[in-house]
């Protein structure tokens, strides 16, 4: 957001506009959930989310920190991007965090919660 405001120079209302469409991704966790337990990647339903979203996610943060992009709409779309795969991570890791809870049905995942 300081980003929009102090180099980009935006007006505040624009700004607000950009950053809901940066964080709308998140409203859609239940959809990446269904792809993730539905389409498997080379054999694997979870493992390959997780890098593959991963090394997403790191590539739109370097390209932002690079600079290479100008202007509000190319930096919303790779915000977009980093957005997307950060919540597509959450939901994978969620449901890891499902399935070693009913590994252990005594304590379930309180072990796993500090991690």
């Amino acid at each position: 957001m300081d980003y929009f405001k102090h180099y980009l120079e935006l007006e505040p209302t624009y700004t607000q506009y950009l950053m809901s469409v940066v964080s709308l991704p998140w409203s859609l966790k239940i959809i990446y959930g269904i792809i993730a337990d539905n389409i498997p990647i080379c054999g694997s339903r979870r493992k390959s989310y997780i890098i593959i979203n991963g090394i997403l996610q790191y590539l739109s943060m370097f390209v932002l920190a690079l600079g290479l992009l100008e202007g509000a709409v190319p930096i919303t779309c790779t915000l977009v991007l980093n957005s997307i795969s950060g919540a597509f991570i959450d939901v994978v890791v969620d449901a890891l965090m499902v399935v070693q809870s009913r590994l252990d049905p005594e304590k379930g995942s309180e072990n796993l919660q500090s991690f």
